[in-house]
């Protein structure tokens, strides 16, 4: 009909669409080949800058374009100009309308900043609160502010302040719990900051209890102790050595034959790992006398551990006398804090019992504080994780898996030694966990045949373990 607009079909759409990218796609080719060329010529100038900064605020990712971008304003000197120092600005600004999230975009503006005479580290400051008001998610600016406020020496306190204004806006705003983190290095529980912390933490829980962004920061803040390296058990026979650390290290152990160091070239356990906790060897040098000879072991310049010669199966041995038990992650001193936050869950769980991280959180506090009752308890809230939250039933197997093989190698540890003989008679097993506390033992009966495939397929390599299915 007259005077209405003829609609294009949606082929017609397409085709246009389509030649508008070709048009672009040819733009932009040409506008590449003609940068390398005249950087290849030595002819960079003006012209470059500009057609450079065309690309890049349709496309602010082509980092080549900004390191040539630098090398231009360099221009043979250690600083850029003062008066080129603006339109770098101006243009990652423009390149960050176009993508807020450009790696590439927020690090040549540190660049220009580190790399001009007179930078003006507030300004950068002021801007950062500005963009956080925009989006108060985007990782790349909390991470430019960081860098921003440590030139701009902005106090300790104000940036506390800031971080807590955005926190009490939005508790789920991940990013400023975890730029709070970073201002944290160093927190003693014994300190009253350390309670207020918890405090910020229960308010953003009892808020919203399903929300994992405060749930995650209170992880953190408890903490995990250190575990300090030490030899977990060793074992030396004709075919093979065998030594098993409590955490991963680069270095593998060093071996003494009458004080005297012998190269026996250990591998990690897992091929092309770069450490391990786990150190193996099959060189064993033939001038070792197995039931005469002193033969120690040692990491990382630690003092001489000597292993004792095992008469009944001819092989020279050590286990740790006193293993830290498994499962145990937080330290002592926090223990009464930790008893504190169980009762702020408990409190919770009252009023939201099905809220699945507040029954996680209080499961991980458990198995913290550890103890039987405690332990039984853990597991019995990860059954009802994995009705409540059955999309992650998996995670929760694995980590239940965990949980129970930890509970029957400490009864092994406390009752005997990990070279015993080990029985795990429970079929619910489906994930094999700290496999360095497995090693030692000759023979190894498990029921569940998840498990039991797992540890074959893993520990196969070790000739001297034997492992029998207790199932039909």
């Amino acid at each position: 009909m007259h005077g209405r607009v003829k609609e294009r079909t949606s082929e017609e759409k397409k085709a246009i669409i389509y030649k508008q990218q070709q048009a672009k796609l040819k733009a932009y080719t040409q506008g590449i080949d003609t940068i390398f060329s005249q950087r290849k010529l030595n002819e960079c100038d003006e012209n470059t800058l500009l057609l450079i900064a065309k690309l890049l605020s349709n496309n602010p990712d082509i980092y080549t374009l900004w390191n040539i971008r630098r090398e231009i304003l360099l221009n043979g000197g250690k600083q850029i100009k003062q008066e080129a120092v603006a339109s770098e600005l101006y243009l990652t600004e423009e390149c960050l309308r176009t993508n807020p999230k450009s790696y590439s975009a927020w690090h040549h503006r540190c660049w220009v900043l580190d790399n001009c005479p007179e930078p003006d580290w507030q300004k950068e400051v002021d801007l950062c609160a500005k963009y956080l008001k925009l989006d108060e998610r985007n990782f790349h600016c909390w991470d430019y502010r960081q860098f921003v406020v440590n030139r701009a020496k902005v106090s300790y306190e104000d940036e506390l302040k800031f971080s807590t204004e955005k926190i009490l806006q939005n508790f789920s705003n991940y990013s400023s719990w975890h730029y709070r983190s970073i201002l944290y290095k160093t927190l003693s529980p014994k300190s009253d900051l350390f309670k207020e912390e918890l405090d910020l933490v229960q308010n953003a829980a009892f808020t919203d209890p399903n929300d994992t962004s405060a749930w995650f920061y209170q992880r953190w803040l408890l903490g995990k102790c250190e575990i300090p390296l030490k030899v977990l058990l060793a074992f030396c026979n004709t075919n093979m050595a065998v030594v098993t650390l409590t955490k991963p290290t680069e270095k593998p152990p060093y071996f003494y034959i009458n004080n005297s160091k012998t190269a026996m070239n250990f591998q990690p356990f897992d091929e092309n790992a770069k450490c391990s906790n786990i150190w193996i060897s099959s060189d064993i040098p033939s001038v070792i006398n197995f039931d005469q000879d002193v033969v120690s072991i040692a990491i990382d310049n630690e003092s001489l551990i000597n292993l004792e010669y095992d008469i009944n199966n001819k092989e020279l041995k050590y286990a740790e006398k006193e293993p830290r038990p498994l499962g145990v992650s937080f330290s002592e001193e926090i223990r009464p804090i930790l008893l504190e936050q169980l009762e702020s869950c408990r409190g919770l769980l009252d009023l939201e019992p099905d809220s699945k991280w507040t029954l996680l959180t209080a499961a991980l506090l458990l198995r913290g504080l550890g103890g039987d009752e405690n332990n039984l308890k853990s597991i019995e809230m990860i059954d009802k994780l994995k009705e409540i939250d059955y999309l992650r039933k998996g995670y929760y197997n694995d980590l239940r898996s965990q949980w129970i093989l930890n509970d029957h190698l400490n009864n092994v540890m406390k009752n005997g030694s990990l070279f015993d003989n080990i029985t795990i008679d429970d079929q619910s097993i489906t994930a094999l966990y700290n496999i360095e506390y497995l090693l030692g033992s000759r023979n190894i009966s498990v029921s569940s045949k998840i498990f039991y495939e797992k540890l074959v397929n893993k520990i196969s390599k070790i000739k001297r373990t034997t492992i029998q299915y207790l199932g039909k």
